[in-house]
């Protein structure tokens, strides 16, 4: 057996990598003081901010609430670990993506990644692991894309990934298998402590049939930073507060998402910045020295790219939209209809699996445009809780659900009354651009705003959603960093008890839930997700194909 150490490669590859064992080695313990206010603000977010705590207590018999009361009780015994453990396992417990523990600095800044990707297909019935991609850096004479691996550190592949899919916190067993599978190689530990292992050992069938095995130790890539955000907010009238108050994202998706990206597609990456600082350069323009051809390249590389796939069935329009987090909704909607007219007419895969999701009005306002009925947006609703009734009643983007939080102390209702994020004649304002027949692909790492834009689709009987996992991710919340959450009380009573915790330490929390309309009125989007209408079990073919057999099932739906 083969042992690698890849950080030296990485390194040179222009990646902000050290062995993870080097990131680990140099943590400083919190503060008793400090695990207290994480331990505190904690039980404030599930007790009066977690909009789906009902919802949860009943599907999955959990009290979060005690447990971070046993904690506190015992943190003079925990070590530094365990109390980090016991936090994450408190939020995983809740199965809700949107509502997790972040991890103090350095943890926030680093992915753990190994230096290759598995993607799972299916022989008959049954499941398949092959490595989809070897870093670059990574020579070895036999583990090679296309291997087929049987065994982690000992343990059937299959097995392993369930065991890992049981740790985390998806809302429903698709979900939870699908970021078992994606987490074998790449974690975020923002949002999950680093492995017990140093090394993982694999067993795997090589290409010519033959057993083999390799040593890989756990490495420690450094995250890009969100570049989306920008600064605080500074009033109620700050023009960014619309798009910070309407994100559904699943930050686990969005850091696994960057880590793969750099690993293993590099030249897309260089391809995307040239396009950005041509833009940067020339704006308003879309011709000059170096210009990209943008009647095939989208002007924003890193959100849309587009083509024509070929199928079994004729040619077809595609378009992947790889995240809804733009902040220009504007913008995002004028450049999807851009590129709507640039593809084939005669039908549309649109392509939005492994979306995390992003702004939740830039998913929504894309559903007209391939339909001619009427879009009802989603409604989303508050918990009634002291500290809620009082956030939306200082935060005027909330006002509308005031009313109905007022009335709750009367009528004793747990949830506010169910209202859309913005008017519904906004939703409806550009109509229908495109005429052909169109097909929706997804998964169960689509998250957020991407469970909301399915949902809608189907709602509206927009088209047939063709999935390859049995459900969406589940994830059917607006989203709020704690950070944001503070910075919106200190605008209009400094005096609450939303505090700043140490050293990055942070949460996200599900503030409002959304419920689907039409034909499922009222249907909660959390935990149930959305079921597509004809599954897809990735073939081999798929994966070391470039997903033909998937695209020739769509381009057969759209006919």
């Amino acid at each position: 057996m083969q042992t690698h150490d890849l950080s030296t490669e990485l390194a040179t590859a222009g990646l902000q990598v050290i062995p993870l064992r080097a990131m680990t080695a140099d943590l400083r313990p919190l503060t008793p003081a400090e695990r207290s206010l994480i331990v505190d603000q904690a039980m404030l977010l599930i007790e009066e901010v977690f909009v789906h705590l009902p919802l949860k207590r009943a599907m999955h018999a959990v009290d979060p609430a005690q447990r971070l009361r046993l904690l506190r009780h015992r943190l003079e015994t925990v070590d530094e670990r365990r109390f980090h453990e016991e936090m994450i396992s408190v939020f995983n417990s809740i199965r809700d993506l949107h509502t997790v523990y972040v991890l103090p600095a350095p943890y926030t800044s680093y992915v753990a990644i190994l230096p290759f990707q598995i993607g799972e297909f299916f022989a008959g019935d049954s499941p398949r692991y092959v490595v989809t991609h070897v870093f670059d850096g990574l020579v070895h004479p036999t583990f090679k894309p296309g291997v087929l691996i049987t065994h982690w550190n000992g343990v059937p592949i299959q097995r392993a990934i369930e065991l890992h899919g049981r740790r985390g916190a998806g809302s429903n067993p698709a979900a939870s298998y699908r970021r078992g599978v994606e987490q074998m190689t790449q974690r975020p530990l923002a949002v999950s402590l680093p492995p017990e292992e140093e090394w993982v050992e694999l067993q795997y069938i090589t290409q010519t049939g033959a057993a083999d095995a390799v040593r890989l130790e756990w490495l420690a890539l450094r995250s890009t930073p969100d570049a989306e955000e920008g600064g605080p907010v500074m009033s109620p009238t700050d023009a960014r507060l619309r798009w910070m108050l309407a994100k559904g994202l699943d930050i686990q998706t969005q850091l696994a998402n960057d880590a793969k990206k750099r690993l293993f597609a590099v030249d897309q990456v260089v391809f995307e910045e040239k396009v950005l600082e041509f833009l940067r350069s020339h704006p308003g323009e879309e011709t000059g020295p170096g210009a990209p051809d943008f009647t095939k390249v989208s002007k924003l590389p890193q959100v849309f790219s587009f083509g024509t796939k070929k199928t079994t069935h004729g040619d077809r329009g595609y378009i992947r939209i790889a995240t809804f987090m733009h902040q220009d909704i504007e913008g995002f909607v004028n450049e999807f209809v851009r590129i709507l007219g640039l593809v084939p007419q005669n039908g549309l895969i649109l392509d939005v699996r492994s979306n995390g999701g992003g702004v939740v009005l830039n998913g929504e306002l894309l559903l007209q445009l391939f339909t001619d009925t009427r879009i009802e947006p989603a409604k989303l609703h508050f918990i009634t809780s002291p500290l809620m009734k009082r956030l939306v009643k200082g935060v005027p983007d909330f006002g509308k659900w005031a009313p109905s939080m007022n009335r709750a102390i009367t009528t004793g209702a747990t949830y506010s009354q169910m209202l859309p994020l913005e008017d519904p004649d906004l939703y409806n304002t550009v109509g229908r651009r495109y005429p052909g027949k169109a097909v929706l692909l997804t998964n169960a790492s689509c998250y957020s705003t991407t469970d909301i834009f399915a949902a809608g689709w189907q709602d509206h009987a927009i088209g047939p959603i063709l999935g390859t996992d049995a459900n969406t991710g589940a994830g059917g919340a607006n989203v709020l960093e704690w950070p944001r959450l503070k910075e919106l009380f200190d605008l209009f009573d400094p005096s609450e008890p939303v505090k700043q915790l140490p050293r990055q330490a942070s949460y996200t929390v599900a503030i409002r839930a959304t419920t689907r309309v039409r034909a499922n009125a009222g249907v909660p989007l959390e935990d149930l997700g959305v079921e597509p209408d004809y599954i897809h079990r990735l073939a081999l073919e798929d994966l070391i194909g470039d997903d033909g057999p998937l695209f020739d099932r769509a381009g057969e739906l759209t006919k």
